[in-house]
């Protein structure tokens, strides 16, 4: 299967860029490029997710991505969320 083929059908299964990147041995901004020109062609198997991870799974998510070192705004733009959010998160993790 070609590389594209890869990330957008991972994509429409609902993985993660990140998971994504890592299963298809690439670097996350190609996924993103990907899915972007995917998005131009008009192919349904990249559109947008925002909003679609649970609450809990997300939170559970960012806390991940925090520590794996990610910075915010790519786990912002990853998973939809602002960065005020992330902050908001860092701020319990530091709290408790």
């Amino acid at each position: 299967m070609r590389r594209n083929e890869l990330i957008l059908n991972l994509w429409a299964e609902g993985k993660l860029a990140e998971d994504i990147a890592e299963l298809a041995t690439v670097d996350y901004r190609t996924v993103y490029r990907v899915l972007s020109m995917a998005r131009a062609r008009g192919d349904q198997r990249a559109a947008r997710r925002i909003g679609r991870l649970p609450a809990m799974r997300r939170r559970r998510k960012i806390k991940e991505l925090i520590e794996s070192g990610k910075p915010k705004e790519i786990i912002a733009k990853t998973l939809g969320v602002t960065k005020r959010r992330i902050n908001q998160i860092m701020a319990e993790g530091l709290a408790s």
